[in-house]
């Protein structure tokens, strides 16, 4: 476990050894062209990677745009070039695929064919650009000899349950993702029916590389089931922070096991996926046993993943205002692990907000605090206790020099979450435009 649990708020520590780094010491060639901020260089995930063509270390990307990203053509352009720069050595090429997220603007022909349904469209676009890869590697005589392997981190809300894009809840619609294997040995066209993990790319890859795969990994080889052989059946674990770290919502963990799913927050739901696909009727209160019982595993599991983590680095908070603008752009701020709020609202009945908080860091990115502060106002309305709100409040009031009102929101921010360094930051600001400089130090003393 490497401890990275939220995009921003974490780099990979040294302590961790990924696979780039395990194929490189084994004599592989190893290139990976990220296409989003959140996998930029500095998130730590370069380690092992001889080339890592990031766009935002490239010359003049100071000039970019906060939301700029590869689109796939230009992530498969320079994925063919670095599989070629490799030559005749074995190769592990990673490509990140970014243009399936919000906003939903596939290129034409995709924005007409999908003129309805554009997200649709950012995923034929991406799938015709595998295509065009894939042609390559034949071109070469390489596709016989390599393993693909294809897999999602999310999927997007659209609404499904209120949630309009994805992180803020934890049902199928954004947890059950694509992966699909090609590898020699491999039954063509097989589908797994029982559910695996994203923790098993690691060693599955490790393993069709002919490398041994480290003790105590989360997931497991699918090798076995390449060949056409169902896996075993595991307790899965899936989790999602977001909404406790951007908002001062309950987090949200949970357990798959079979068909059963339990999602543990402040209310936490049981669900039959068998029976019930659509995750609409939670069990949780008329199946106890079931519960408690995943209930158990769950805890155990979380107990594990302590033990053994490989604690991640922390970014200093807060990061340089050109990477806070550029992850706020992309949907992503963050707080401290140690503010997780394990009581706080449930992330499924405060989803409902979730427009209006997008609204808020977009207006708020582009300086329209006046816009800002209207939006804050239908947020707390529902959600008194809202982080993102209480601290765009006080940055906005800040900006429009509407000091007392900026001190108003900045004590209820701090008075709530009192470790949330960038409140802290305001907070002290305010006092030295109001000339209260004792009032500043404490501010800032405490902060430290």
């Amino acid at each position: 476990m490497h401890g990275v649990r939220y995009n921003g708020m974490f780099t990979l520590g040294e302590a961790s050894v990924t696979i780039a780094e395990r194929l490189r010491d084994a004599g592989f060639a190893t290139g990976a062209v990220p296409a989003a901020y959140p996998v930029y260089t500095k998130s730590g995930l370069a380690q092992g990677f001889d080339t890592y063509r990031d766009l935002f270390a490239e010359p003049g990307a100071e000039k970019l745009e906060p939301f700029a990203a590869r689109k796939a053509e230009d992530v498969t352009r320079l994925g063919i070039e670095t599989i070629r720069a490799a030559g005749k050595r074995p190769f592990f090429v990673w490509l990140h695929y970014y243009d399936a997220h919000y906003p939903y603007e596939p290129p034409f022909p995709f924005s007409a064919r999908f003129r309805e349904h554009p997200y649709d469209g950012e995923i034929a676009y991406v799938d015709a650009q595998l295509g065009v890869l894939f042609a390559a590697l034949r071109a070469q005589g390489l596709w016989d000899r390599i393993a693909v392997v294809i897999a999602g981190d999310h999927g997007e809300g659209l609404y499904e349950h209120g949630e309009r894009m994805h992180a803020q809840l934890a049902y199928e619609t954004t947890l059950r993702v694509p992966l699909l294997v090609k590898a020699a040995g491999a039954k063509a066209g097989a589908v797994i029916v029982e559910p695996v993990t994203l923790a098993d790319v690691a060693p599955t890859i490790l393993d069709l590389a002919g490398l041994p795969i480290p003790a105590g990994l989360d997931g497991v080889s699918l090798t076995k089931a390449l060949r056409g052989q169902e896996p075993g059946r595991r307790a899965l674990y899936f989790e999602t922070l977001s909404g406790s770290l951007n908002f001062g919502w309950s987090p949200i963990e949970g357990i798959r096991r079979g068909k059963w799913k339990l999602i543990r927050s402040s209310d936490p739901e049981l669900y039959d996926l068998e029976a019930d696909a659509a995750e609409a009727n939670n069990l949780y209160a008329t199946e106890g046993s079931v519960a408690s019982d995943l209930a158990t595993t769950l805890d155990q599991t979380v107990a594990r993943g302590d033990a053994k983590a490989t604690p991640a680095q922390a970014t200093a908070a807060p990061l340089d205002p050109a990477a806070l603008t550029r992850l706020a752009s992309l949907g992503y701020v963050g707080g401290t692990l140690s503010q997780m709020r394990r009581g706080g609202p449930s992330p499924r009945s405060m989803v409902h907000l979730d427009s209006e908080l997008l609204l808020l860091q977009d207006v708020m990115t582009q300086g329209h605090y006046r816009d800002a502060l209207t939006a804050v106002g239908n947020v707390l309305r529902d959600d008194p206790g809202n982080r993102l709100a209480l601290n765009s409040a006080a940055d906005a009031s800040a900006a429009l020099r509407e000091y007392d009102a900026a001190k108003r929101y900045g004590h209820e921010l701090l008075t709530r979450y009192p470790e949330f360094v960038p409140g802290v930051v305001t907070q002290g600001r305010v006092d030295v435009a109001r000339r209260d400089y004792r009032s500043a130090e404490a501010v800032f003393r405490a902060g430290l």
